[in-house]
């Protein structure tokens, strides 16, 4: 936005205009509220005295004499005439009374007059005739008005607009006779609200002016100290931070200006200590990245040690170096997670501590002991005034000290402790940045743990397999083993012949298996005096590698062939048993086929009877 645009409106043209069209609202939406309800009031006050009227008049009509009009020949004859002279009476009572006349409702439902106090055969309505215009409340209504009551709104019909009252007409005997209705001109009703609205525009007209002039005062007087406050902002923000604005109005704007004075000592004291703050923030940064770089550093070197006793040991000494602390010290929990036992430490006095097995009970001993328990993190800023800090002998230069859990799958398996010897060494950035190298070393122990288990399963697997091996090549070695020789008359079995002796051997390779030796390949030269090359002796050492696993891959293959006949066997006798259909024939098939199984043997099968011994 341009700052050196026109103004078209100044403050105080704007306040005074802002001021008069709120105020003309207001009193138009006053005004306008006095009128509804006035016109309300006024509607209300000619209903209550339309309604008196219309209920004491059914009082003065002889419902006996009415009840004998029943034909329109009846029109002239005298209770006609005594009836209508009442009617007359009743509307010449009232000023606003336009029409008086009674109805009653035939037998199919049409609403009839009987008398009307009109003389004119304009207006009058005869005996007999019915009202075909009636309004549609009256039609609904007619068989249930029981007592008076005057209709909600005003309703047009063919003689005009009019607001009626009814009351019903009773005879002695309490049965309704007819009904009797008044009407009152809708034209009064209307001049009088008429007269209510033109009093409620006289006013809001007269106020608009009383009110512009007002709002032009107003404004004068708020927009002037405003202007002080702008004039001096502009002075401010245009650097000149020595001015003070003066304003003695003993109000919000008095107490703005010196809020603005106060701003501009803060805006000066701020130029005067940018350097420094600046300088501050950069040590901050400088301090964070060290630390993000010694803790990366730390995770890496602990992430590529698989012993977990060097990789804690590890651990405390390169916290200490990298961070500058005098003491860092690791806690595991033991199997039972009842204490937290030292493991490493950075310190002499940390090795005295590890000398004699130091360690805090889970949840009640020192800082250590409670994040433990809590799985939390916790720091003690000054030591002496920390009611959770144990007071360690070893450790006497401690000022403040902090504690992170080494959580692994949301289960704490140790504590990462961190101890300076400057009280409020530790801010909430470093917490974070040592909580997350809790993180990274709680995962490389973990790892570093499984490797061993790993490590160790291994191992087993290869004892059992080398153990499996050795005996069963023992059992192949204890029979005559075969020996195959070759030479330039071809391939030919030497097993039994006399081997050849150390003497004759120019190069021996040894068939391993599982670390095992199972066999050797025994080679010589015609020409004793040329040598092996280490190509060709590793050539035969990995020939010898191959044949070790070619020949077990062969024993298994033997050991599962065996097996399967075995079952084969097993299952073809069984068969043949179950074929037979009688204990004799059973007995037979028995005999024979264990004979035939085991090599032709001599096989006796029997049963004893009564001489039945138990085994």
């Amino acid at each position: 936005m341009n700052k050196n645009a026109p103004r078209f409106l100044s403050l105080q043209a704007k306040l005074a205009i802002s001021f008069a069209v709120l105020a003309v609202v207001s009193i138009g939406l006053t005004t306008f509220f006095y009128y509804q309800n006035t016109r309300a009031q006024l509607r209300q006050d000619i209903r209550e005295r339309l309604h008196d009227a219309v209920a004491i008049a059914a009082l003065q009509v002889d419902a006996q004499k009415h009840s004998e009009l029943t034909d329109p020949t009846q029109e002239g004859n005298e209770t006609y005439i005594q009836l209508k002279k009442t009617l007359q009476e009743i509307r010449d009572s009232g000023t606003d009374f336009y029409f008086v006349y009674t109805m009653r409702q035939d037998a199919q439902g049409n609403i009839m007059f009987i008398v009307d106090a009109e003389e004119s055969e304009e207006d009058i309505s005869h005996l007999g005739d019915v009202y075909d215009d009636a309004s549609p409340w009256l039609l609904a209504n007619f068989p249930s008005i029981e007592s008076p009551l005057v209709e909600d709104e005003l309703y047009t019909d063919k003689w005009g607009t009019w607001l009626t009252g009814y009351a019903p007409i009773y005879t002695p005997d309490g049965r309704r006779e007819a009904i009797l209705g008044i009407d009152i001109s809708a034209e009064n009703v209307i001049a009088r609200e008429q007269q209510a609205f033109s009093l409620a525009l006289i006013i809001f007209l007269f106020s608009i002016p009383l009110v512009s002039i007002a709002g032009w005062l107003l404004g004068s007087t708020l927009a002037r100290p405003i202007s002080t406050l702008t004039d001096g902002a502009r002075k401010l923000a245009g650097g000149d931070l020595t001015h003070r604005i003066v304003v003695n109005s003993r109000d919000e704007t008095e107490t703005l200006a010196d809020a603005f004075n106060s701003m501009a000592d803060e805006l000066r004291d701020l130029v005067l200590g940018l350097e420094q703050r600046v300088s501050e923030r950069t040590n901050d940064l400088s301090r964070r990245s060290s630390q993000l770089q010694a803790a990366g550093q730390v995770a890496r070197q602990a992430a590529a040690i698989k012993d977990p006793s060097i990789l804690v040991n590890d651990a405390v000494r390169l916290i200490s170096d990298q961070f500058g602390f005098y003491h860092a010290g690791l806690f595991l929990l033991d199997e039972h997670g009842e204490y937290a036992i030292l493991q490493a430490a950075s310190s002499e006095g940390g090795q005295r501590m590890l000398a004699r097995g130091h360690h805090l009970r889970v949840g009640s001993q020192g800082i250590v002991g409670y994040v433990a328990a809590q799985k939390r993190s916790r720091i003690a800023l000054d030591t002496g005034a920390d009611a959770v800090y144990f007071d360690n002998p070893d450790l006497p230069g401690t000022h403040s000290e902090a504690a992170l859990p080494l959580v692994v799958r949301d289960r704490v398996i140790g504590v990462l402790d961190i101890q300076s010897e400057k009280p409020q060494a530790f801010t909430q950035e470093d917490v974070e940045t040592f909580q997350t190298l809790a993180d990274q070393l709680a995962l490389a122990i973990e790892n570093a743990r499984l490797f061993g288990e790993m490590d160790a399963a291994v191992l087993q697997l290869e004892q059992v397999a080398a153990q499996r091996a050795r005996q069963d090549w023992a059992k192949v070695g204890s029979t005559e083993a075969p020996v195959v020789q070759y030479t330039p008359m071809g391939v030919q079995d030497v097993t039994g012949r006399t081997g050849t002796t150390s003497e004759q051997v120019a190069l021996q390779t040894p068939i391993m298996l599982h670390n095992q030796k199972i066999g050797s390949i025994n080679v010589r030269r015609k020409d004793e005096k040329s040598g092996w090359s280490p190509r060709e002796q590793s050539m035969l050492q990995e020939i010898a590698t191959q044949i070790g696993l070619a020949l077990e891959n062969a024993r298994l293959l033997n050991d599962a062939q065996k097996r399967a006949a075995h079952e084969h066997s097993i299952s073809d006798v069984t068969a043949r048993i179950g074929s037979a259909y009688d204990v004799d024939s059973i007995m037979r098939v028995t005999a024979q086929e264990i004979g035939k199984a085991l090599g032709d043997s001599e096989v006796t099968v029997q049963i004893r009877g009564e001489d039945w011994e138990t085994a």
